[in-house]
C-alpha cells in the first residue's frame, strides 16, 4: 500500500514539473541604439531586450538564451538553425523563403542617410542624386528601389561600431552619407555623440517601414503562434519602453517616424 501511494505521488509530482516546465528559445539580438545595446558581445539591454524579456516571453514561461551578433548573420543563423528568435526585420521575398514572420509588426519606420551638415544631396529627387554616390551601409540591409534605378553604389559593412566608421568614411571622402533604414536610430547617434553640428539626417521618401519579429522557419508553429499573440496584446507598451531611452529633445521628431500604428 505505502509503495502504492509513493508511486502515485511520484507521477503527480512528474506531471506538475512538466506542466511547469519552461521552454528554452535562443534570441539573436544586434546592437541597434535605442532600441538594442550589444556592444562587445556583452548581455544586450534595452527596450528591446526587456519587451522581450517582459511581454514576448515572459520568464514565468520562457528561458532565454541570449545571442549578441551583427546584423546580417542573424538572418544566416536562422537559416541555419544556430538560432530561433531574432526582431527589427522587414518583411521582403527573398527573407520570407527563410524565415517567418510574426503576424503584427513591432514598430513602424522610415530610412534615412546621414550627410554633412553641408550636403546638397536631395534624395526627394533620385534621379538627380550624381552618378558616383557611394553610401555606406550594414550589409544585409534592404536597399530602397529609388537608389537601385539612381544607379546608388554602396560600401558594405558588417560586424562591430558600423556608425562611427561610416562616419569616418564620410569624413575621408571615400563615401558621401550613411544609408540607415531606421531614421530614429541615425537621430539618437547623432544626437549621443554630439555630431549634429557636423552632420544631419535626410530622410528616403517612400512607404514607412514596418518591422516585425521574425523565426527560424522550422519553429513549431505553436511556439510562433504564442508570441505573436503577445506582441498584438502589448504591441503599444513597445513604444512606452522606447520614450525612456530617447533625448527628451528628440522626442517630437522621433513620434513620427516610431510609432505603434
Amino acid at each position: 500500500m505505502g509503495k502504492f501511494i509513493f508511486f502515485k505521488v511520484l507521477c503527480l509530482s512528474l506531471l506538475v514539473s512538466s506542466a511547469w516546465a519552461k521552454e528554452t528559445l535562443r534570441v539573436s539580438v544586434f546592437h541597434f541604439p535605442p532600441h538594442v545595446f550589444s556592444e562587445h558581445k556583452v548581455l544586450p539591454t534595452g527596450p528591446g531586450v526587456e519587451f522581450i524579456q517582459e511581454y514576448l516571453l515572459p520568464e514565468k514561461n520562457w528561458t532565454i538564451s541570449w545571442r549578441t551578433t551583427d546584423f546580417a548573420r542573424i538572418l544566416e543563423d536562422l537559416k541555419n538553425n544556430k538560432t530561433d528568435v531574432a526582431m527589427y526585420y522587414s518583411k521582403t521575398p527573398d527573407r520570407e523563403k527563410i524565415v517567418s514572420y510574426s503576424e503584427t509588426s513591432l514598430m513602424t519606420t522610415v530610412s534615412a542617410v546621414i550627410v554633412k551638415k553641408d550636403s546638397t544631396l536631395d534624395f526627394s529627387k533620385p534621379e538627380r542624386l550624381p552618378k558616383n554616390l557611394i553610401l555606406s551601409r550594414n550589409i544585409g540591409t534592404v536597399i530602397p528601389e529609388s537608389f537601385k534605378k539612381a544607379g546608388v553604389r554602396f560600401e558594405d559593412l558588417r560586424g562591430e561600431d558600423i556608425f562611427n566608421r561610416s562616419i569616418q568614411l564620410i569624413r575621408t571622402g571615400r563615401t558621401q552619407g550613411y544609408y540607415i533604414p531606421t531614421k530614429g536610430n541615425a537621430l539618437y547617434e547623432l544626437e549621443k555623440q554630439n555630431l549634429s553640428k557636423e552632420f544631419k539626417v535626410l530622410q528616403v521618401p517612400g512607404e514607412p517601414l514596418e518591422l516585425y519579429v521574425i523565426f527560424r522557419k522550422d519553429l513549431p508553429r505553436n511556439q510562433i503562434d504564442v508570441i505573436s499573440r503577445n506582441l498584438q496584446e502589448h504591441r503599444e507598451r513597445y513604444q512606452k519602453l522606447l520614450q525612456k531611452r530617447y533625448p527628451f529633445q528628440l522626442q517630437p521628431e522621433l513620434k513620427w517616424h516610431i510609432t505603434t500604428r
